[in-house]
């Protein structure tokens, strides 16, 4: 793996080693605010890569700058099982392009649609992997800030795998984080109050998750961004019986520790790996 300071390197580089002659791009399978993401192949080996072109924003360079940055750090100081890992950079066309692993299988929301809701036999290895992904990052100070199921890819029904970490950044006990970042939906509510976080807003994240992963649905809606962060705010958690009817009592209590609103009271995400409910 490349070190931090190779990868930042090649990112302020003018020109470097075309692309074109190493991979083959195959199609398109995603796209975001700064980047698209492709399928290619390795012309010699034919193994399959996802492909991360990092587009640059005219109207907010240093945004895009910063999204750069934050991406290759986290990609270049992480190697865990959970995360998708970095395999090559090239700076092409003045774009810079990161060649990730390929993980065939999907995201978790597409996982969870196909299958309406998942039982807790199923949710469980998901959750867990999630979980020690970012139990790990946390023990390295880093931050995701933007776990939700899109950004959850499914090596296998028992292997997800954490992706997308332009909005991830560094922080410990003398530095808190207080931009506002995040998707409404799984945004802890100290994000959308804008105080001082840290860690905890993962697990609030990762807690939604396992809330959609068991009903389908998210605990807190609105017609509008505004309208969730309302929800969010209001902090009013309930179990549908429709929905939860058939959960044990002890997967309400960990998304409820998961989900505390005052983020001091919130379980860890180490915390949370030694709960009964996944240490069965």
């Amino acid at each position: 793996m490349p070190t931090y300071e190779r990868w930042v390197d090649a990112l302020t580089r003018s020109a470097g080693t075309e692309f074109d002659r190493f991979y083959k791009r195959e199609r398109g399978i995603g796209k975001g605010h700064f980047s698209r993401v492709y399928v290619a192949s390795d012309r010699n080996t034919g193994d399959k890569f996802a492909v991360k072109v990092i587009k640059k924003d005219k109207n907010d360079l240093e945004k895009s700058k910063k999204f750069i940055r934050r991406e290759v750090k986290v990609l270049s100081v992480t190697d865990h099982p959970n995360l998708v890992k970095a395999v090559d950079f090239f700076s092409a066309a003045g774009k810079p392009h990161i060649v990730l692993e390929y993980v065939s299988g999907g995201s978790l929301r597409d996982f969870i649609r196909a299958r309406k809701r998942l039982s807790e036999e199923n949710a469980r290895p998901v959750l867990r992997g999630i979980l020690s992904a970012i139990a790990y990052m946390h023990d390295l100070n880093i931050v995701h800030r933007d776990i939700k199921p899109e950004n959850i890819l499914m090596e296998r029904p028992d292997l997800p795998k954490i992706t997308d970490f332009g909005l991830a950044t560094f922080c410990n006990e003398d530095k808190n984080i207080h931009s506002v970042v995040g998707t409404p939906s799984y945004v802890a509510p100290e994000i959308i109050r804008n105080v001082p976080y840290g860690p905890p807003a993962d697990v609030w994240s990762c807690g939604i998750v396992l809330y959609f992963m068991l009903s389908g649905e998210r605990p807190f809606t609105g017609d509008t961004r505004d309208d969730i962060k309302r929800a969010v705010l209001a902090g009013d958690l309930r179990f549908p019986s429709q929905l939860f009817g058939a959960c044990t009592p002890e997967i309400k209590h960990l998304i409820n520790s998961m989900l505390a609103f005052d983020q001091r009271n919130r379980i860890s995400a180490r915390e949370a790996l030694s709960h009964p409910w996944l240490s069965r």
